[in-house]
Protein backbone atom coordinates (compact mmCIF):
# COMPACT_ATOMS: atom_id res chain seq x y z
CA UNK A 1 0.00 0.00 0.00
CA UNK A 2 2.93 2.38 0.65
CA UNK A 3 4.31 1.71 -2.40
CA UNK A 4 1.41 2.80 -4.11
CA UNK A 5 0.75 5.61 -2.58
CA UNK A 6 4.28 6.94 -3.28
CA UNK A 7 4.10 5.79 -6.37
CA UNK A 8 1.16 7.64 -7.31
CA UNK A 9 2.41 10.90 -5.60
CA UNK A 10 5.32 10.66 -7.87
CA UNK A 11 3.10 10.35 -10.94
CA UNK A 12 1.19 13.22 -10.01
CA UNK A 13 4.15 15.82 -9.20
CA UNK A 14 5.29 14.58 -12.93
CA UNK A 15 1.73 15.31 -14.52
CA UNK A 16 1.37 18.61 -12.52
CA UNK A 17 5.40 19.39 -13.69
CA UNK A 18 5.33 18.85 -17.23
CA UNK A 19 1.95 20.05 -17.78
CA UNK A 20 2.12 23.18 -16.06
CA UNK A 21 2.90 26.10 -18.32
CA UNK A 22 5.98 27.40 -19.00
CA UNK A 23 7.60 29.83 -16.38
CA UNK A 24 8.98 33.03 -16.84
CA UNK A 25 7.59 34.22 -19.93
CA UNK A 26 5.86 37.46 -21.07
CA UNK A 27 3.73 38.06 -24.10
CA UNK A 28 2.32 41.55 -25.11
CA UNK A 29 0.43 42.43 -27.95
CA UNK A 30 -1.19 45.86 -29.89
CA UNK A 31 -2.41 47.39 -32.78
CA UNK A 32 0.92 49.66 -34.92
CA UNK A 33 0.08 53.10 -35.48
CA UNK A 34 -1.92 53.03 -38.59
CA UNK A 35 -4.20 49.98 -37.19
CA UNK A 36 -3.12 47.97 -40.26
CA UNK A 37 -0.48 45.61 -39.21
CA UNK A 38 -0.20 44.57 -35.30
CA UNK A 39 2.54 43.18 -33.04
CA UNK A 40 3.47 40.61 -30.93
CA UNK A 41 6.50 40.93 -28.46
CA UNK A 42 7.16 38.07 -26.11
CA UNK A 43 10.56 37.14 -24.09
CA UNK A 44 10.77 33.26 -21.89
CA UNK A 45 13.56 31.94 -19.97
CA UNK A 46 15.34 30.03 -22.51
CA UNK A 47 18.05 28.43 -19.88
CA UNK A 48 19.78 29.69 -16.52
CA UNK A 49 21.41 32.63 -18.29
CA UNK A 50 19.27 33.15 -21.55
CA UNK A 51 16.28 34.81 -22.51
CA UNK A 52 14.57 34.30 -25.91
CA UNK A 53 13.23 37.37 -26.92
CA UNK A 54 10.70 37.01 -30.11
CA UNK A 55 9.55 40.48 -31.94
CA UNK A 56 6.62 39.72 -35.11
CA UNK A 57 4.89 42.10 -37.06
CA UNK A 58 1.36 40.80 -38.37
CA UNK A 59 -1.33 41.68 -41.12
CA UNK A 60 1.51 43.35 -43.54
CA UNK A 61 1.54 43.14 -46.95
CA UNK A 62 3.79 40.78 -48.60
CA UNK A 63 7.34 41.91 -49.89
CA UNK A 64 6.86 45.01 -47.35
CA UNK A 65 9.77 46.11 -45.40
CA UNK A 66 9.68 46.56 -42.04
CA UNK A 67 13.21 47.83 -39.76
CA UNK A 68 13.06 45.86 -36.37
CA UNK A 69 15.15 47.51 -33.35
CA UNK A 70 15.08 45.84 -30.01
CA UNK A 71 16.63 46.42 -26.79
CA UNK A 72 17.34 45.14 -23.41
CA UNK A 73 17.53 47.78 -20.52
CA UNK A 74 18.68 50.38 -23.42
CA UNK A 75 20.86 48.04 -24.98
CA UNK A 76 20.62 47.28 -28.62
CA UNK A 77 20.00 43.54 -29.07
CA UNK A 78 18.78 43.53 -32.46
CA UNK A 79 18.45 45.92 -35.58
CA UNK A 80 17.55 43.98 -38.86
CA UNK A 81 15.40 44.53 -41.59
CA UNK A 82 12.52 42.17 -42.67
CA UNK A 83 10.54 41.63 -45.53
CA UNK A 84 7.44 40.48 -44.87
CA UNK A 85 6.62 36.56 -45.88
CA UNK A 86 3.61 35.33 -47.75
CA UNK A 87 1.47 35.12 -44.39
CA UNK A 88 2.38 39.01 -44.04
CA UNK A 89 4.71 38.42 -41.24
CA UNK A 90 8.13 39.95 -40.33
CA UNK A 91 9.98 38.44 -37.40
CA UNK A 92 12.68 38.20 -35.74
CA UNK A 93 14.18 36.40 -32.59
CA UNK A 94 17.01 36.24 -30.66
CA UNK A 95 19.19 34.46 -27.83
CA UNK A 96 19.95 37.37 -25.24
CA UNK A 97 21.54 37.14 -21.85
CA UNK A 98 19.54 37.58 -18.72
CA UNK A 99 20.82 40.69 -17.25
CA UNK A 100 20.68 41.03 -13.27
CA UNK A 101 17.61 42.39 -12.21
CA UNK A 102 14.17 43.18 -14.31
CA UNK A 103 14.98 43.56 -17.69
CA UNK A 104 13.25 46.13 -19.72
CA UNK A 105 12.86 44.99 -23.17
CA UNK A 106 11.66 47.38 -25.92
CA UNK A 107 10.86 46.74 -29.65
CA UNK A 108 10.07 48.69 -32.48
CA UNK A 109 8.96 47.88 -36.37
CA UNK A 110 9.19 50.66 -39.14
CA UNK A 111 7.37 49.89 -42.41
CA UNK A 112 9.89 52.01 -44.82
CA UNK A 113 7.06 52.01 -47.65
CA UNK A 114 4.03 53.15 -45.36
CA UNK A 115 5.82 54.67 -42.29
CA UNK A 116 3.70 52.31 -39.79
CA UNK A 117 5.26 52.60 -36.42
CA UNK A 118 4.67 49.62 -34.03
CA UNK A 119 6.27 49.96 -30.87
CA UNK A 120 5.92 47.01 -27.43
CA UNK A 121 7.89 47.02 -24.07
CA UNK A 122 7.71 44.16 -21.55
CA UNK A 123 9.78 43.63 -18.31
CA UNK A 124 11.37 40.49 -17.33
Amino acid sequence: MTRRLGAVAIATALLITLGAPQAGAVKRSGSCSLGEASYTLSVVRYDATRLRVRFAVWNSLVGQTWQLFGSDDSVRIFAAARVASLDGVAKISKLIPDRAGTDAVKATASNILTGEICQGSVSF
